[in-house]
């Protein structure tokens, strides 16, 4: 499975449970620790915008 993957199933599963423990997300995706760290950390950014906003 790769990262838009484990993206997409990780916001469906969450949209469906709810709240998660880490363990319990570690079971579902499949993944190691270090991974699922890597992408909750990642996931949890605002997207970057393409271009600055002008006040």
């Amino acid at each position: 499975m790769n990262r838009t993957e484990r993206f997409y199933l990780i916001d469906q599963l969450l949209h469906e449970r709810g709240l998660m423990s880490f363990d319990a997300l570690l079971g579902a995706l499949g993944v190691s620790r270090a991974t699922l760290k890597r992408d909750l950390e990642c996931h949890a950014q605002p997207p970057a915008r393409a271009h600055p906003v002008e006040p």
